[in-house]
């Protein structure tokens, strides 16, 4: 008998907030989302059990209710299959793949490849607060490296799994100043700038607009 439900949920990229948001925050806090072209797969485990086929059907209806389908097209959006028990971080760290965003690549700890000619943030992949796989993310790095000249100073606004402050220490930036409300996001930050080896310049702590508003830090670059 089948111990789990693996759930896939396709969506375009500019929905994958939508999608992972309901279900951290009502279903599963772990998922994982995947690149197939033009498409996102979200992914995530339930155990098989009749209350988790309700979730599902809760899912969907959310999914009808903000417009991204329509109930007759629901099943070409979201597949279930049973599953037996997994090694869960084996199949995590198979499904992570590398972001390349010009000259910088994200990659995970746990990945050796080379990248002849790219910088490197790597990172410890966790939750769904920052991989580098959002679109979002990637339009910041790019305006970073457009805008951000050596000496500025940074101020990371949200800056999950801290991301844009290890790249903006790779590019020179003076000070990075993170600010996020989700302590487990916080944790993770920290982490990352620790394996980037930049903690000298960028530091992150908890709070939001108002830690910046009482503080005499003035930053020159917000990115939030």
């Amino acid at each position: 008998m089948s111990s789990y439900l693996e759930i896939s949920v396709k969506c375009l990229p500019k929905d994958e907030d939508i999608v992972t948001g309901f279900i951290t925050a009502t279903l599963s806090q772990g998922l994982v989302t995947e690149v197939d072209n033009d498409d996102y797969i979200v992914k995530f485990y339930l155990p098989a059990e009749d209350s988790s086929r309700e979730k599902v059907e809760d899912l969907g209806r959310h999914l009808v209710k903000t417009g991204l389908v329509l109930p007759e097209s629901l099943d070409q959006m979201i597949s279930v299959r049973p599953i037996d028990e997994i090694d869960w971080i084996e199949s995590y760290q198979k499904s992570f793949r590398p972001v390349v965003v010009d000259d910088f690549v994200i990659k995970s700890t746990w990945d050796k490849t080379d990248y002849p000619g790219k910088t490197e943030i790597v990172i410890e992949p966790k939750m769904a607060f920052g991989t580098g796989h959002h679109e979002t993310t990637q339009l910041c790095m790019r305006q970073l490296v457009a805008d951000l000249k050596p000496g500025d100073k940074l101020l990371d606004l949200g800056c999950g799994s801290g991301i844009l402050s290890i790249q903006a220490a790779k590019l020179g930036a003076s000070e990075c100043y993170g600010l996020d409300i989700d302590l487990v996001a916080i944790e993770n930050a920290k982490e990352n700038i620790a394996i980037n080896g930049v903690e000298k310049i960028v530091n992150i702590e908890f709070g939001s607009m108002e830690r910046v508003r009482n503080s005499d830090t003035t930053m020159l670059w917000s990115a939030i």
